[in-house]
């Protein structure tokens, strides 16, 4: 490592793993963000959130429980027979409580609290601990015929203990942390019953002949429990559904990806990370080369990943852009891997993925408008976004969906040994009161490629900032502290961190500029078929709303896959200096095409985030004479 002193402040260059120091991600409630694209879609799922019915998402509990029902019960995946019926109620409890984290707003806690009041009263009638919208007879299915005549109850358990945990660490309530114990103290004392063969057959989950039981996230709860309770119960239940046959060959580093149903084992992933801290590194192993098996030969342009929920061999991207593609709860959760991740092992590689992802796929999975959320993000060109309805369909990435927003705080910063860590560029302030520290983030990046932070802090206080610069940089990041430019020679390059270790004072102030510029994203699988970016910002082609339905809103997932697509016009060349920046506009672009199209001799280019409602394409194929 190279150490240059410079005017009371130091420049480290950083390798490829960042740093040997573990790292902690900022707490939500102690980071605001500020107005922007992130910010408005925060304050619209704030609205959305408050809107919903505490007597619909309660209804089937209360069924079960035998107690009284008032309303009637939400549709889609929330409807009765459903195998899911209560996934929402969960998302709905993790969300409420990850808002009131993030925003301070009393009303989000009120909410948790009645939610959890009355499933404790649905717990106490039961009896034994369990607690759901759907009776044990789906577990004794499971257990008996595997897969047969149940869809996934463990997965749906998963999200009721998820969000009671949420609710007990962002708001502190202790009976939703009592409600989450019980529960997993009943499948404690259920699973102790069952033989290893049983066990086998129900976790099995790698398509070859066993059922497809999305347990994914039920260890990373149990994890979370012993992390908080110390109870070495929750430790080792957690390990029956960590199995050897999907370890082995992710800690030897082997791709066996293929075939396997992506939301069910990217949770998984994320819980080796939890319960590598009790010990076993060789689960951070395998939890990091799934991490990179996936961003680096599993995932789509915009980040995410899956065809029809499944992972391909490895490389296949353009041989199939489907529709079904890109599964918006398989990014929800390779956030969540990211994240832990980082901590761990910090690199900048993390960082880049992670801002790709939730520019191109999470922020884009939202509508603006009408604050509705997506299933998959279709890769198929001449294809539209199709939205969950508010009431009507209930899908998992409808609760994910609900999420996403409350997290946007989350992934910004991060903190070592007296250091602060800025990710990502999103207007925010954060503050770490231990420390004595403040400090706000302006910017309108990505419309705009300037940075500005201001230090506050009651008196002076040495501590290390790091800043990273991106891998897609197009040039050499320009740094100033308190107007005094750093040489040039001293900035990392791209892919890198910038370490500023100094004395800081109340309004010092960081100027940063991340120069950006179009290029290209080569198909893993055909180099002749291209994505274009801006920075970090995928870049879209309008093709306009003709013969589209009269609603891109839809009860099923599935409901437009057969619905007929249009064939994206060729473009004159894929080359970035053929597209001509609008100059109006900030982050659109102008490029001809060798026919008219809609009237025009040209496509406009805008930001997939920032698509809704109409035609694109986000894959282009070069013309016939382009290398």
């Amino acid at each position: 490592m190279k150490r240059l002193l410079l005017i009371g402040f130091m420049v480290l260059r950083l390798g490829e793993i960042q740093a040997a120091e573990k790292l902690t991600a900022v707490p939500l409630s102690q980071v605001r963000l500020l107005a922007g694209d992130f910010k408005e879609r925060q304050d619209l799922h704030q609205k959305i959130l408050l809107g919903f019915d505490v007597d619909r998402l309660l209804y089937h509990f209360r069924v079960n429980a035998g107690l009284p029902s008032p309303g009637k019960p939400y549709g889609g995946w929330e409807a009765p027979g459903c195998g899911l019926r209560g996934h929402f109620t969960g998302h709905y409890l993790s969300a409420c409580a990850l808002m009131y984290a993030a925003t301070g707003e009393a009303a989000f806690k009120q909410r948790a609290d009645q939610l959890v009041a009355e499933l404790a009263k649905c717990q106490e009638a039961l009896g034994a601990g369990y607690l759901s919208a759907f009776p044990t007879h789906e577990f004794d299915v499971l257990e008996t015929k595997c897969f047969s005549g149940v869809w996934a109850p463990y997965y749906t358990i998963h999200k009721i203990m998820a969000g009671l945990i949420d609710v007990y660490e962002q708001t502190g309530n202790r009976q939703a942390l009592s409600v989450a114990t019980r529960l997993a103290d009943y499948f404690d004392r259920r699973i102790a019953r069952l033989d290893p063969q049983t066990i086998e057959k129900m976790t099995r989950t790698d398509y070859t002949g066993g059922p497809v039981n999305e347990y994914g996230g039920f260890a990373g709860a149990l994890l979370s429990l012993h992390r908080i309770t110390g109870e070495r119960r929750y430790l080792d239940l957690s390990r029956v559904f960590m199995r050897e046959w999907f370890v082995a060959p992710l800690a030897a580093g082997e791709d066996r990806l293929d075939k396997l149903h992506a939301n069910t084992h990217i949770p998984q992933a994320t819980s080796f990370v939890a319960a590598a801290l009790t010990g076993d590194e060789r689960l951070l192993d395998a939890a990091d080369h799934f991490w990179r098996m996936v961003t680096l030969r599993h995932s789509f342009a915009f980040g995410g990943n899956a065809f029809d929920e499944k992972f391909k061999a490895p490389g296949v991207e353009a041989a199939d852009l489907t529709d079904l593609s890109g599964e918006t709860c398989n990014t929800y959760n390779m956030l969540k891997l990211t994240r832990v991740l980082f901590e761990q092992r910090p690199d900048c590689a993390r960082a880049d993925y992670y801002e790709l992802a939730l520019y191109n796929h999470i922020l884009a999975s939202v509508a603006p408008d009408t604050g509705c959320t997506m299933y998959h993000v279709s890769a198929k060109p001449g294809h539209f976004k199709v939205y969950g309805t508010p009431d009507q369909s209930m899908w998992c990435c409808n609760g994910t969906g609900i999420e996403n927003t409350a997290r946007y705080n989350e992934g910004i910063y991060y903190t070592g040994s007296n250091s602060l860590w800025v990710n990502l560029y999103i207007p925010s302030t954060v503050e770490l009161q231990a420390q004595g520290i403040r400090m706000k983030q302006e910017t309108k990046f990505p419309t705009a490629d300037r940075i500005a932070f201001t230090i506050g802090c009651k008196q002076p206080t040495a501590f290390s900032l790091y800043l990273r610069l991106p891998g897609w940089l197009a040039g050499s990041a320009e740094v100033s502290v308190n107007g005094q430019a750093l040489p040039a020679e001293t900035v990392p390059s791209a892919g890198h961190y910038l370490k500023i270790q100094r004395s800081w004072k109340d309004g010092d102030r960081v100027e940063l500029r991340l120069p950006m510029s179009l290029r290209i994203r080569p198909a893993m699988d055909n180099p002749k078929v291209v994505s274009f970016f801006y920075g970090p910002v995928l870049l879209a082609g309008e093709l306009g709303t003709a013969n589209m339905p009269a609603s891109d809103q839809a009860t099923k997932q599935n409901q437009f896959s057969a619905w007929p697509t249009v064939s994206p016009p060729d473009l004159a060349s894929c080359e970035p200096d053929a597209f001509r920046a609008d100059p109006n506009k900030p982050l659109e672009f102008i490029q001809t095409t060798t026919s008219v199209w809609n009237g025009a001799h040209a496509i406009r280019f805008i930001p997939f985030y920032k698509l809704h409602h109409e035609r694109y394409s986000i894959y282009w194929k070069k013309t016939s004479g382009e290398n």
